[in-house]
Protein backbone atom coordinates (compact mmCIF):
# COMPACT_ATOMS: atom_id res chain seq x y z
CA UNK A 1 0.00 0.00 0.00
CA UNK A 2 2.84 2.38 0.93
CA UNK A 3 4.56 1.68 -2.40
CA UNK A 4 1.34 2.43 -4.30
CA UNK A 5 0.89 5.72 -2.46
CA UNK A 6 4.50 6.62 -3.15
CA UNK A 7 4.13 5.75 -6.85
CA UNK A 8 0.92 7.76 -7.09
CA UNK A 9 2.59 10.72 -5.40
CA UNK A 10 5.53 10.58 -7.83
CA UNK A 11 3.13 10.56 -10.80
CA UNK A 12 1.33 13.63 -9.42
CA UNK A 13 4.64 15.46 -8.99
CA UNK A 14 5.72 14.57 -12.55
CA UNK A 15 2.39 15.76 -13.99
CA UNK A 16 2.52 19.04 -12.05
CA UNK A 17 6.12 19.62 -13.15
CA UNK A 18 5.09 19.05 -16.77
CA UNK A 19 2.23 21.54 -16.45
CA UNK A 20 4.57 24.16 -14.96
CA UNK A 21 7.06 23.68 -17.80
CA UNK A 22 4.32 24.12 -20.42
CA UNK A 23 3.01 27.26 -18.69
CA UNK A 24 6.53 28.65 -18.50
CA UNK A 25 7.12 28.01 -22.21
CA UNK A 26 3.84 29.68 -23.20
CA UNK A 27 4.51 32.71 -21.04
CA UNK A 28 8.09 33.02 -22.28
CA UNK A 29 6.85 33.10 -25.89
CA UNK A 30 4.44 35.86 -24.92
CA UNK A 31 7.32 37.81 -23.41
CA UNK A 32 6.23 37.27 -19.82
CA UNK A 33 8.14 35.69 -16.98
CA UNK A 34 6.19 33.91 -14.24
CA UNK A 35 7.23 33.36 -10.61
CA UNK A 36 9.72 30.55 -10.29
CA UNK A 37 11.19 31.14 -13.75
CA UNK A 38 13.04 34.41 -13.23
CA UNK A 39 16.34 33.58 -14.97
CA UNK A 40 15.48 35.84 -17.91
CA UNK A 41 13.48 38.45 -16.02
CA UNK A 42 14.78 42.03 -16.20
CA UNK A 43 15.77 43.58 -12.87
CA UNK A 44 16.90 46.95 -11.55
CA UNK A 45 20.56 46.00 -11.95
CA UNK A 46 20.02 44.22 -15.29
CA UNK A 47 17.02 45.88 -17.00
CA UNK A 48 17.31 44.19 -20.41
CA UNK A 49 13.74 43.08 -21.28
CA UNK A 50 12.68 39.75 -22.73
CA UNK A 51 11.38 41.36 -25.92
CA UNK A 52 13.72 43.36 -28.10
CA UNK A 53 10.93 45.60 -29.41
CA UNK A 54 10.61 47.29 -26.04
CA UNK A 55 14.33 48.10 -25.90
CA UNK A 56 15.85 48.84 -29.31
CA UNK A 57 16.43 52.44 -30.39
CA UNK A 58 15.20 53.61 -26.99
CA UNK A 59 18.24 55.74 -26.20
CA UNK A 60 19.30 53.48 -23.32
CA UNK A 61 22.65 54.63 -21.94
CA UNK A 62 25.42 52.65 -20.20
CA UNK A 63 25.22 52.38 -16.39
CA UNK A 64 28.57 54.15 -15.93
CA UNK A 65 30.69 56.97 -17.32
CA UNK A 66 32.38 55.99 -20.58
CA UNK A 67 36.17 56.37 -20.29
CA UNK A 68 39.26 55.01 -22.01
CA UNK A 69 39.64 52.55 -19.16
CA UNK A 70 36.12 51.24 -19.79
CA UNK A 71 36.93 50.76 -23.48
CA UNK A 72 40.11 48.86 -22.60
CA UNK A 73 38.22 46.60 -20.22
CA UNK A 74 35.63 46.02 -22.91
CA UNK A 75 38.39 44.94 -25.28
CA UNK A 76 39.57 42.25 -22.86
CA UNK A 77 35.99 41.03 -22.45
CA UNK A 78 35.41 40.98 -26.21
CA UNK A 79 38.61 39.07 -27.00
CA UNK A 80 37.87 36.47 -24.31
CA UNK A 81 34.18 35.90 -25.08
CA UNK A 82 33.37 37.16 -28.58
CA UNK A 83 36.44 36.91 -30.82
CA UNK A 84 36.14 33.15 -31.24
CA UNK A 85 33.03 33.69 -33.39
CA UNK A 86 33.22 37.32 -34.52
CA UNK A 87 36.96 37.47 -35.07
CA UNK A 88 39.68 39.33 -33.24
CA UNK A 89 38.97 42.43 -35.33
CA UNK A 90 35.25 41.83 -35.77
CA UNK A 91 35.48 40.69 -39.38
CA UNK A 92 33.81 37.27 -39.29
CA UNK A 93 30.34 38.20 -40.52
CA UNK A 94 28.06 37.82 -43.53
CA UNK A 95 27.10 41.48 -43.23
CA UNK A 96 27.62 43.50 -46.43
CA UNK A 97 30.23 45.59 -44.63
CA UNK A 98 33.31 43.89 -43.23
CA UNK A 99 33.60 45.39 -39.76
CA UNK A 100 31.26 43.95 -37.18
CA UNK A 101 29.24 46.66 -35.45
CA UNK A 102 28.41 49.11 -38.24
CA UNK A 103 24.70 48.95 -37.56
CA UNK A 104 22.41 48.91 -34.49
CA UNK A 105 22.65 51.25 -31.55
CA UNK A 106 24.55 50.27 -28.42
CA UNK A 107 21.44 49.29 -26.45
CA UNK A 108 20.32 47.02 -29.29
CA UNK A 109 23.64 45.15 -29.19
CA UNK A 110 23.42 44.84 -25.42
CA UNK A 111 20.06 43.15 -25.97
CA UNK A 112 21.63 40.64 -28.39
CA UNK A 113 24.50 39.90 -26.00
CA UNK A 114 22.04 39.44 -23.15
CA UNK A 115 19.38 37.38 -24.91
CA UNK A 116 21.20 35.78 -27.82
CA UNK A 117 19.72 35.79 -31.30
CA UNK A 118 17.22 33.17 -32.45
CA UNK A 119 18.12 31.27 -35.59
CA UNK A 120 21.84 31.98 -35.18
CA UNK A 121 24.75 30.65 -33.15
CA UNK A 122 24.67 33.78 -30.97
CA UNK A 123 24.10 32.60 -27.36
CA UNK A 124 22.91 34.51 -24.31
CA UNK A 125 25.66 35.93 -22.12
CA UNK A 126 23.31 36.98 -19.32
CA UNK A 127 24.72 34.42 -16.88
CA UNK A 128 28.32 34.63 -18.05
CA UNK A 129 28.79 38.41 -18.16
CA UNK A 130 27.44 41.07 -15.84
CA UNK A 131 25.25 43.83 -17.23
CA UNK A 132 28.15 46.31 -16.99
CA UNK A 133 30.57 43.91 -18.71
CA UNK A 134 28.13 43.40 -21.60
CA UNK A 135 28.01 47.18 -22.03
CA UNK A 136 31.80 47.41 -21.94
CA UNK A 137 32.16 44.80 -24.70
CA UNK A 138 29.64 46.62 -26.93
CA UNK A 139 31.28 50.01 -26.35
CA UNK A 140 34.63 48.48 -27.29
CA UNK A 141 33.17 47.16 -30.56
CA UNK A 142 31.96 50.60 -31.57
CA UNK A 143 34.94 52.56 -30.30
CA UNK A 144 37.74 50.32 -31.58
CA UNK A 145 36.45 47.87 -34.18
CA UNK A 146 34.09 50.28 -35.90
CA UNK A 147 36.09 53.41 -35.05
CA UNK A 148 33.33 55.60 -33.73
CA UNK A 149 32.74 57.84 -30.74
CA UNK A 150 31.34 55.58 -27.98
CA UNK A 151 29.63 58.32 -25.95
CA UNK A 152 27.01 59.20 -28.54
CA UNK A 153 23.62 57.62 -27.81
CA UNK A 154 20.56 56.93 -29.95
CA UNK A 155 18.08 59.76 -30.45
CA UNK A 156 15.05 57.47 -30.15
CA UNK A 157 14.50 56.88 -33.84
CA UNK A 158 17.78 56.45 -35.67
CA UNK A 159 20.95 54.44 -34.99
CA UNK A 160 23.68 56.57 -33.46
CA UNK A 161 26.69 54.70 -34.74
CA UNK A 162 26.97 55.40 -38.44
CA UNK A 163 30.32 56.61 -39.75
CA UNK A 164 30.26 59.89 -41.68
CA UNK A 165 31.88 58.29 -44.71
CA UNK A 166 28.74 56.25 -45.41
CA UNK A 167 27.07 57.18 -48.70
CA UNK A 168 23.37 56.99 -49.65
CA UNK A 169 24.16 53.89 -51.69
CA UNK A 170 25.63 52.26 -48.57
CA UNK A 171 22.46 52.99 -46.63
CA UNK A 172 20.36 51.65 -49.47
CA UNK A 173 22.47 48.47 -49.60
CA UNK A 174 21.90 47.93 -45.89
CA UNK A 175 18.17 48.48 -46.37
CA UNK A 176 18.09 45.83 -49.08
CA UNK A 177 20.09 43.42 -46.93
CA UNK A 178 17.68 43.71 -44.01
CA UNK A 179 14.59 43.67 -46.23
CA UNK A 180 15.70 40.40 -47.83
CA UNK A 181 16.08 38.95 -44.32
CA UNK A 182 12.51 40.07 -43.48
CA UNK A 183 13.88 42.41 -40.79
CA UNK A 184 11.63 45.25 -41.86
CA UNK A 185 12.20 47.66 -38.96
CA UNK A 186 15.94 47.73 -39.65
CA UNK A 187 15.28 47.91 -43.40
CA UNK A 188 13.06 50.96 -42.90
CA UNK A 189 15.74 52.71 -40.86
CA UNK A 190 18.33 52.43 -43.60
CA UNK A 191 15.95 53.21 -46.46
CA UNK A 192 15.04 56.41 -44.57
CA UNK A 193 18.71 57.28 -44.15
CA UNK A 194 19.24 56.70 -47.87
CA UNK A 195 16.29 58.92 -48.74
CA UNK A 196 17.24 61.65 -46.24
CA UNK A 197 20.75 61.67 -47.70
CA UNK A 198 19.39 61.96 -51.22
CA UNK A 199 15.76 63.19 -51.43
CA UNK A 200 15.80 62.52 -55.18
CA UNK A 201 16.05 58.79 -54.50
CA UNK A 202 12.41 57.88 -55.08
CA UNK A 203 13.16 54.15 -54.94
CA UNK A 204 14.51 54.54 -51.40
CA UNK A 205 11.29 56.32 -50.39
CA UNK A 206 9.24 53.67 -52.16
CA UNK A 207 11.07 50.87 -50.36
CA UNK A 208 10.83 52.74 -47.06
CA UNK A 209 7.04 52.77 -47.41
CA UNK A 210 6.98 49.07 -48.27
CA UNK A 211 9.25 48.16 -45.32
CA UNK A 212 7.07 50.18 -42.94
CA UNK A 213 3.98 48.46 -44.32
CA UNK A 214 5.44 45.01 -43.67
CA UNK A 215 6.58 46.18 -40.23
CA UNK A 216 2.95 46.94 -39.37
CA UNK A 217 3.24 50.73 -39.71
CA UNK A 218 0.51 50.96 -42.33
CA UNK A 219 -0.48 54.57 -41.66
CA UNK A 220 3.08 55.88 -42.00
CA UNK A 221 3.60 53.75 -45.10
CA UNK A 222 0.46 55.09 -46.76
CA UNK A 223 1.40 58.68 -45.93
CA UNK A 224 4.87 58.33 -47.47
CA UNK A 225 3.76 56.57 -50.65
CA UNK A 226 0.80 58.91 -51.25
CA UNK A 227 3.07 61.98 -51.07
CA UNK A 228 5.62 60.29 -53.31
CA UNK A 229 3.00 59.38 -55.91
CA UNK A 230 2.00 63.02 -56.39
CA UNK A 231 5.16 63.71 -58.38
CA UNK A 232 6.36 60.23 -59.30
CA UNK A 233 6.32 58.77 -62.80
CA UNK A 234 7.91 55.49 -61.72
CA UNK A 235 5.82 52.40 -62.28
CA UNK A 236 7.21 50.83 -59.11
CA UNK A 237 5.89 53.68 -56.97
CA UNK A 238 2.37 53.33 -58.33
CA UNK A 239 2.42 49.58 -57.88
CA UNK A 240 3.51 50.00 -54.25
CA UNK A 241 0.90 52.72 -53.75
CA UNK A 242 -1.86 50.39 -54.89
CA UNK A 243 -0.48 47.47 -52.87
CA UNK A 244 -0.45 49.48 -49.64
CA UNK A 245 -3.84 51.09 -50.24
CA UNK A 246 -5.73 47.97 -51.37
CA UNK A 247 -6.77 47.12 -47.82
CA UNK A 248 -7.18 50.76 -46.75
CA UNK A 249 -9.00 52.50 -49.60
CA UNK A 250 -9.80 50.21 -52.57
CA UNK A 251 -10.80 53.17 -54.74
CA UNK A 252 -7.37 54.75 -54.31
CA UNK A 253 -5.74 51.38 -54.93
CA UNK A 254 -7.64 50.94 -58.20
CA UNK A 255 -6.44 54.32 -59.48
CA UNK A 256 -2.86 53.50 -58.50
CA UNK A 257 -2.91 50.08 -60.16
CA UNK A 258 -4.41 51.57 -63.35
CA UNK A 259 -1.67 54.17 -63.43
CA UNK A 260 0.97 51.46 -62.97
CA UNK A 261 -0.55 49.52 -65.88
CA UNK A 262 -0.54 52.64 -68.09
CA UNK A 263 3.18 53.07 -67.48
CA UNK A 264 3.95 49.60 -68.86
CA UNK A 265 1.18 47.02 -69.31
CA UNK A 266 3.54 44.24 -70.41
CA UNK A 267 6.26 44.69 -67.81
CA UNK A 268 6.43 42.49 -64.71
CA UNK A 269 5.14 45.39 -62.60
CA UNK A 270 2.36 46.13 -65.04
CA UNK A 271 1.23 42.51 -65.01
CA UNK A 272 1.39 42.45 -61.20
CA UNK A 273 -0.71 45.63 -61.05
CA UNK A 274 -3.25 44.00 -63.35
CA UNK A 275 -3.51 40.93 -61.07
CA UNK A 276 -3.97 43.09 -57.98
CA UNK A 277 -6.56 45.22 -59.78
CA UNK A 278 -8.60 42.13 -60.64
CA UNK A 279 -8.51 41.02 -57.00
CA UNK A 280 -10.19 44.18 -55.70
CA UNK A 281 -12.89 44.55 -58.33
Amino acid sequence: MAKRKKGFFIKIVVVLAGILIVIAAVNFKKGRVIPGFTASAPSKDDPVPVKRSSWEFAGIEPPFEVTEKVIEEGGAIYQKNCAVCHGRYGRKTDHPFAVHGLHHVNADYVWFVTRGKAGTAMPSFKKKLSYKDRWKAVLYIHARLAGREPMRMANGTMPAYLPPEFSPSDYFKLGEWYFNKNEFVDAAIYYKLAYDSNPKNAIAANNLALALFYAGKTGRAADIISKLAKSASLQQVWLTYGFIEKDIDPSVARKAFRRAIELGPRTAMGLAAKRYLEQIK
